[in-house]
């Protein structure tokens, strides 16, 4: 409670703080008490320890999710490059205005890719909803937080890996309907 930000973050005293910490009993025997029980020691260091515990529990949480991320970034990186690939090779917009557009077999094999790649953004988000489900498992933030609720707070959007593999597949699913109309016109 000593830090400089803990006023402008928490905004409470230190016998709220203790009271959320260990409960309204210890709270009031830590603050309003003259003396100090063994009864309130043996409940203190249990208290104690629980905290630990659980901070230890969040701590290994909040590692897992700096894994998962990181995971899911170096998954989708390659989906994205090889989307601005399949992009390319397509001709950007640019085969609309009469430079050579790709065969049917070259857009079937785009078409194929892109498959191939929503299956790889399908896999990365059932893999982070597993992580995401081990947190909530592990952890007991509260009924109406968890861990990417915390984490990202200040973000515009909660569950942030999933919204960019959504983005991802945003892409992927724009690329394949231009690929199926290409392939319409190729025919």
């Amino acid at each position: 409670m000593s830090v400089p930000h803990y006023e402008a973050e928490y905004d409470d005293t230190y016998e709220r703080s203790v009271a959320a910490e260990f409960g309204p009993e210890l709270a009031y025997a830590l603050t309003r008490t003259n003396c100090f029980h063994e009864e309130y020691k043996r409940s203190l260091l249990s208290a104690v320890e629980t905290a630990v515990q659980e901070r230890e529990a969040f701590l290994d949480a909040l590692e897992s999710e700096i894994e998962s991320v990181e995971r899911a970034r170096s998954r989708l990186d390659p989906i994205r490059t090889e989307i601005a690939a399949i992009d390319e090779e397509l001709g950007g917009d640019e085969s609309a205005d009469g430079f050579d557009a790709p065969t049917f077999g070259a857009l079937d094999a785009c078409r194929t890719r892109t498959e191939a790649l929503r299956e790889d953004c399908d896999r990365i988000a059932a893999r982070r909803q597993r992580v995401l489900a081990d947190h909530d498992r592990r952890l007991a933030l509260s009924d109406d937080l968890d861990l990417p609720a915390y984490c990202y707070q200040d973000l515009d959007v909660t569950y942030p890996v999933l919204a960019a593999v959504a983005a991802v597949g945003d892409r992927l699913d724009a690329l394949c309907r231009r690929i199926e109309r290409e392939m319409g016109r190729a025919r």
